[in-house]
């Protein structure tokens, strides 16, 4: 009973992570280039902060590390596909 219980808490939990992933990714698309940039660079002081605590062993969630690094990859993808775009059209 308490494991099943455990496993409806588990998929509740990743549901919840994929809904929140797609908005983030619809948002990431619409921004401009320096908005993208900019958000990189915070992204960036995030991942810089949160690997401090995870040293100290302070991190209250560290799955949201491999999160972080997700977002920056798919904000620089789309500052590239951007870059080519307007490249194309020049």
């Amino acid at each position: 009973m308490h494991f099943t219980k455990l496993q409806q808490n588990y998929q509740l939990k990743q549901n919840l992570l994929k809904d929140k992933m797609a908005k983030n990714k619809k948002e990431d698309k619409k921004l401009t280039g320096e908005q993208a940039v900019k958000k990189i660079q915070s992204l960036k002081k995030d991942l810089f902060n949160i690997r401090f605590k995870k040293i100290n062993g302070q991190v209250e969630n560290p799955a949201l590390y491999n999160e972080i690094k997700k977002s920056i990859a798919r904000l620089y993808t789309t500052l590239n596909t951007k870059i080519s775009k307007w490249l194309k059209e020049y």
